[in-house]
């Protein structure tokens, strides 16, 4: 009797124990997914706004939020031009979660022959003194049936009728593609390359490129733009972007109708932390490295290898004080191959060298410890078959306010976007496409 007796209370408090967890997981998935992610029924677009070191910018889409999917931006209702990049669309461009600058898109460019899109038009940075301004609307005007994004310069509903207008000047001046009908001689066409072309090319006349939508479909969804102006310009001819620019710079920028909560995702640490914390995401680096380089690549990575280059970010995505690192770090080549020690070794000829990529994600616990969520590396001579991932930045990719990672994800000749959805103990693809030239 005893006996079941014991064996009864130990049931009861494995039953209670078991309960109590499965209340802290609902509880903990509670603080990762807001209600707000399962309502939104507007459009969140996601973009990356390249600086190139000559002063000039422009956009890459990434993706499309909406209904609770993701969808990749370049395709999203392009008829023919991609909804995120439709004359006048504004997106603000953020750095580690708060507002940096303002693109608005005036013309949209597409490679022949490929999925490769981006936006031209214009930059303004965001200055001290500059006040929030309303993320997006739809238009109030007879065309308020189209797809739109952010609309600046419009008061949002919630906020009152100040009396002045933020409309800017240049937008009296902005002009941006139009679409002609299908038996227009003069429409842009796709063309092939010609031979002995170092770049395909595509020639591409700006009008307006805000197709409407038909009549019996008014509740398409909408993003936020600005009211184009419709003035023609010159047929102009662009060139492919390219690879691997050194010394440019890219800037998360979102557009969308509803209203957004910019908060800092930056971990603020004190110098010692930051040196810990380095040393011991390099070691967790150097040890990916080395596993990949003994049994992925036949280039050789030297005892005495070092991180040329290496960033450590630290990011709180969820309130939560518990930062997720992120180091990314470059192994670059030794000058002179070491001697070869025999005959045989000498036959095989010279070791094969190349630059090694790391990447490793991590999570600080409660502890002070590190949970490795992920560590990849690969090297310059096999990125064809394992691609590198540098940080872009932390987003609010799907309007829930907490935000995800962006990455960059890089082969010899290709690149595209991908955001990571974080929790402590993992972290989920939920999207891979854009282009990340």
């Amino acid at each position: 009797m005893l006996l079941g007796s014991a064996r009864n209370i130990g049931l009861v408090k494995f039953v209670a124990v078991l309960l109590l967890a499965t209340g802290l997981v609902s509880t903990t998935e509670a603080q990762y997914r807001s209600p707000a992610l399962d309502r939104k029924t507007s459009p969140r677009a996601l973009g990356v706004v390249q600086q190139l070191p000559n002063g000039s910018m422009r956009l890459f889409p990434v993706s499309i939020f909406l209904d609770g999917k993701f969808y990749d931006a370049r395709f999203y209702s392009a008829k023919p031009v991609p909804l995120a990049l439709y004359d006048e669309t504004v997106y603000i461009a953020l750095k580690d979660g708060m507002p940096t600058g303002e693109f608005t898109v005036h013309t949209a460019q597409q490679v022949p022959e490929t999925s490769i899109w981006w936006g031209i038009g214009d930059w303004k940075p965001t200055t001290g003194n500059d006040e929030k301004k309303p993320v997006a609307l739809k238009n109030s005007d007879k065309d308020n049936d189209r797809p739109i994004l952010k609309k600046s310069g419009q008061a949002s509903p919630d906020q009152k009728d100040t009396g002045s207008s933020t409309k800017s000047s240049s937008d009296a001046s902005a002009s941006g593609p139009q679409i002609k009908p299908d038996n227009d001689s003069d429409r842009p066409v796709l063309r092939k390359p010609k031979a002995g072309e170092a770049e395909p090319q595509v020639k591409i006349t700006t009008a307006d490129m805000s197709p409407k939508p038909p009549p019996e479909d008014p509740n398409r969804p909408v993003l936020s733009r600005k009211k184009p102006v419709g003035t023609k310009e010159e047929a102009q001819t662009i060139t492919a972007p390219k690879m691997g620019i050194k010394g440019a710079k890219y800037l998360v920028a979102i557009s969308d109708p509803d209203t957004m909560n910019n908060r800092p995702y930056e971990y603020t640490w004190s110098g010692s932390e930051k040196t810990k914390w380095t040393e011991q995401m390099s070691k967790i680096g150097m040890e990916a490295a080395r596993k990949y380089a003994s049994t992925s690549t036949k280039a050789q990575l030297l005892p005495t290898a070092k991180f040329a280059e290496s960033q450590l970010r630290a990011v709180d995505l969820d309130y939560s004080n518990a930062p997720y690192l992120i180091f990314t770090g470059q192994i670059d080549p030794t000058v002179q191959a070491p001697v070869a020690s025999s005959k045989k070794a000498a036959l095989a000829g010279p070791p094969q060298l190349a630059t090694f990529y790391v990447t490793v994600v991590a999570r600080l616990n409660s502890q002070g410890e590190l949970n490795r969520l992920l560590a990849v590396a690969t090297d310059s001579a096999h990125l064809d078959l394992n691609p590198r991932l540098e940080l872009v930045d932390a987003v609010d990719a799907d309007g829930d306010n907490r935000a995800e990672l962006l990455f960059r994800k890089m082969t010899d000749t290709t690149a595209s976007y991908v955001i990571y959805r974080m929790t402590p103990f993992q972290m989920d693809q939920v999207f891979e496409g854009g282009s990340g030239n």
